[in-house]
């Protein structure tokens, strides 16, 4: 059985992420796909609260027929830890399932920091979707820290300039803007 998991924070979930999932899913046919919607460790707050988060998530899909994946709900922002509570590990073991986890290029920069990265990746193939770096950089990075890996284009190349911090960074413009504009407001 083939197994799709597509970790993230979705801080909010964008276009580039709905592409990154349909790039892996023509990559493959999986028999089981899921978006791991994580709690945040590295920032203070999210600007979305996670219930926010989890109903863009459902409606994305639903607008984009993606009806075939699932949504696996964790309150830990380790992949290590959430992976283990939704027995993904036990699936892999027990079942000798193949296990894909899916990841933008933008987290090549962090993703041997993650909590217990030395196991995961023993267990997993990373499925890393190019969006921001070029290819080489991709490969030189990735053959270095997985054991197992493929990198695959962004299907849409309006994709590649949407970034979850970008979108957050603008939201706060135009409030800043409007709060601005609207002094009647404080």
């Amino acid at each position: 059985m083939n197994v799709l998991i597509y970790p993230g924070t979705f801080d909010p979930i964008h276009r580039g992420h709905i592409d990154a999932l349909r790039g892996a899913m023509r990559e493959k046919d999986y028999d089981k796909i899921y978006v791991l919607l994580q709690t945040n460790r590295f920032k203070n707050s999210t600007m979305f609260t996670y219930e926010a988060r989890l109903q863009f998530i459902i409606d994305a899909l639903n607008l984009n027929d993606m009806g075939k994946v699932d949504v696996i709900e964790t309150d830990s922002p380790y992949l290590y830890d959430a992976l283990q509570n939704a027995d993904v590990f036990t699936e892999i073991i027990k079942f000798g399932n193949v296990v894909d986890i899916l990841v933008g290029d933008d987290t090549m920069t962090s993703i041997e920091k993650w909590f217990k990265f030395d196991i995961i990746k023993g267990y997993v193939r990373f499925v890393v979707v190019q969006r921001l770096m070029t290819f080489d950089a991709i490969y030189a990075t990735a053959n270095r820290i997985f054991n197992r890996f493929n990198i695959i284009q962004s299907i849409n190349d309006v994709s590649t300039n949407f970034t979850s911090t970008g979108i957050r960074y603008w939201i706060g413009q135009e409030l800043k803007d409007f709060m601005w504009k609207s002094k009647s407001l404080y």
